[in-house]
Order: structure tokens, then C-alpha cells, then sequence
């Protein structure tokens, strides 16, 4: 996918969901289905979605399909049992789903994510996706209506349209940063062993577009949020590196996988606390965060002087200066996550 395709996609996402439904909206970028032809046998469901049992679609959901605005010029989406069909003016493709109840409306579950829909009062309201255990919402919300005069093809006569995803975590962060989503762009980032190579719908490493690409494209509050990982993530290889280096310098043994098992234990604990610690955060009531935020502050410049402090056997641009002070940070993020859950449960303030 060329960088201009990508562009193209930023800055037109919002406006595609808001007149065509969050269903799959960026598959249409690309050819959807195959030129029309003879009918084809339709392939088992459960072989290609296999979170669960197939489910058939509900009531509230079946029969005609749903668009922003009735009319082939807006993309319209229709559920039928064991599959959802995409109409982009047209063509009709197809993709497996299943169908699950959520708090206020539906989810529909297909290969690689799901697709969270509030009914109310007969409009369907798109909230946004679930990939890789993880909630993304869309730039803008979508409300559909029934449409009846939308032409779908039948199920047999439509093409697939899904396609493979190889590391779902890759797929969504493309689909946060897409999206300008910075509160799920950090969460997802800080699971990722390394944020390097291609973030593209593919989830795939080795394709464009890749991570600096898509900073160019996200809105400043995500790229930013996504650089201080990536910084994170490089002084955690620099320390690890010296770490190495000066044990051997000491005559000391050091297993050539050592050194990537300790860099990932010690980022992935350090990245943890720190994700932990601001989730807890963010759930505290607002009066209740409003009233501590002092507090907050007055512990954040605590935990950084001790922590620098504790480095400061090594010069500060020597990698082991990070390590020593990661392995600081981490035990005391935990100790206020914990003492931030127990306040918000007492609902006290300090």
C-alpha cells in the first residue's frame, strides 16, 4: 500500500464512518470483490471465524441492510445468518461473522476483530472495534437507518473480502493510530515487543506502511505517545547492551539469549506498572482525581528524584542509567496503583 493510499485513508476515515458505518470502512479503499460472475458455493462459517460457535443474526439486526442515507452512493451493510455483507454502491462482498449481545445493542464478531453496535430507537449506532482485547473508537460515531432499497447481492454471489491478519496487535495499533486514538495507541504499544516495521491492516511487519509512516499521518497526541515508547523501548536495548558488555568486560560468562530475555522481562514489567498505574488513574471519579491531583504531583516528583538518585552510580548517558532507574520506578508505581485502588473503593481522598 503506497503512502498516498495511507493519507488518503487518515484523512478520509472519519468521513467514511460517518456516512457509511463503521463496518469494515477502510476495506473499501481497496477492490472489494471480484467482477460479477457465476454463483459460488458458500464455504462453512466455522472455518474461517473461530472465536465461537456460529450465532444466527437477531431479529433487531436481520432483513434490510443499514446506511447512514439510503441511496448507492453511501456504503450500507447488511446481517444475515453466519455472515456480514458490505455494499459499496456497487458490488456486494462478504465476510464470516457471528453475533453477540452487548450493554446496549450487538456485537458482531468477525475474523480479527469485532464490531461494537448500540440500538436505539431503531438506528444503529456504531461505537467502535475490539482488537486484540483492546476498545478503539472511531474518529466520529455513525448512526444507520433501515434501508430496504439497497440491492445486496445474495451471500453465494458475493466475494470474500476478509483478510489474514498476522499480528493482531499490529493491526491495532494501525487501526488507533487511524483513528487518533492516543489512549488506546499507548495501551497497545506498550504490549508490543517492539513497535519497529510495518503498522499497516495486514499486521504484518514486512509491509508498508511502517511505524514512521503512520506517525507522519496520526494526530500529534498519538505520535507523541507513540515516540516516548519508542524511546523507552530503545534506552531499554542501550542498557541491556551495557549490561552485557561491562559483565563480560568482568569475566563473566553471559548466555548469548541472556541479554533479550532480560531486556524483555525488564521492559515488559517496567511498561506494566507504568500502564497499571495510569489505568488506575483515569478510573478514579473526577471529583475524587480532581481532589488528589496535588498529591499526584507531589508523588510523580518524589518517585522521579528517589529514582534518579538511585542511578546515579552511573552517568547519565551511560544505558545502565535507565536500567537502574526503570528498576526503581517499578515497585513504586506499584505500591500507588495499589494505594490509588484502595482509595477509590473507600472513595476518601488523602
Amino acid at each position: 500500500m503506497k503512502t498516498y493510499q495511507i493519507a488518503l485513508m487518515a484523512a478520509c476515515g472519519g468521513a467514511l464512518i460517518s456516512t457509511g458505518g463503521g463496518l469494515a470502512y477502510w476495506r473499501l479503499h481497496r477492490p472489494a470483490v471480484a467482477s460479477a460472475g457465476p454463483s459460488v458455493p458458500v464455504p462453512a462459517v466455522a472455518s474461517a471465524v473461530e472465536q465461537g460457535p456460529v450465532e444466527a443474526v437477531p431479529a433487531a439486526l436481520a432483513g434490510a441492510g443499514w446506511a447512514s442515507q439510503c441511496s448507492d452512493y453511501f456504503a450500507a451493510y447488511k446481517f444475515v445468518d453466519g455472515w456480514a455483507l458490505e455494499h459499496n454502491g456497487r458490488q456486494t462482498g462478504r465476510r464470516h461473522a457471528r453475533y453477540q449481545k452487548g450493554e446496549a445493542g450487538w456485537k458482531v464478531i468477525l475474523l480479527g476483530e469485532t464490531q461494537i453496535y448500540d440500538l436505539v430507537d431503531g438506528r444503529l449506532h456504531f461505537r467502535g472495534w475490539e482488537i486484540a482485547d483492546q476498545f478503539i473508537r472511531p474518529k466520529q460515531g455513525s448512526v444507520m437507518q433501515r434501508c430496504a432499497n439497497i440491492d445486496f447481492a445474495d451471500v453465494a454471489q458475493a466475494t470474500d473480502i476478509a483478510g489474514g491478519v498476522r499480528d493482531p496487535l499490529r493491526f491495532a495499533l494501525w487501526m488507533a493510530m487511524n483513528m487518533n486514538d492516543a489512549p488506546a495507541a499507548e495501551r497497545i504499544a506498550m504490549r508490543m515487543p517492539s513497535l519497529e516495521g510495518g503498522i499497516n491492516m495486514e499486521g504484518d511487519a514486512d509491509k508498508a506502511p511502517d511505524i514512521d509512516t503512520m506517525l507522519s499521518l496520526t494526530s500529534t497526541d498519538v505520535a507523541a505517545v507513540i515516540e516516548q515508547i519508542r524511546v523507552r523501548n530503545a534506552s531499554a536495548v542501550r542498557a541491556t547492551d551495557a549490561v552485557s558488555t561491562a559483565a563480560k568486560e568482568q569475566g563473566e560468562d553471559v548466555p548469548q539469549a541472556s541479554a533479550p530475555a532480560f531486556l524483555a522481562d525488564m521492559q515488559a514489567r517496567y511498561m506494566r506498572s507504568s500502564l497499571l498505574l495510569n489505568e488506575t488513574w483515569s478510573s478514579l471519579e473526577p471529583a475524587l482525581r480532581k481532589a488528589v491531583l496535588p498529591e499526584q504531583r507531589a508523588w510523580v516528583r518524589r518517585k522521579m528524584a528517589q529514582c534518579k538518585g538511585e542511578a546515579a552510580s552511573y552517568a547519565a548517558d551511560d544505558p545502565r542509567y535507565e536500567m537502574a532507574r526503570m528498576s526503581c520506578e517499578i515497585p513504586l508505581d506499584r505500591d500507588r496503583q495499589l494505594y490509588l485502588e484502595h482509595m477509590a473503593k473507600s472513595g476518601a481522598g488523602a
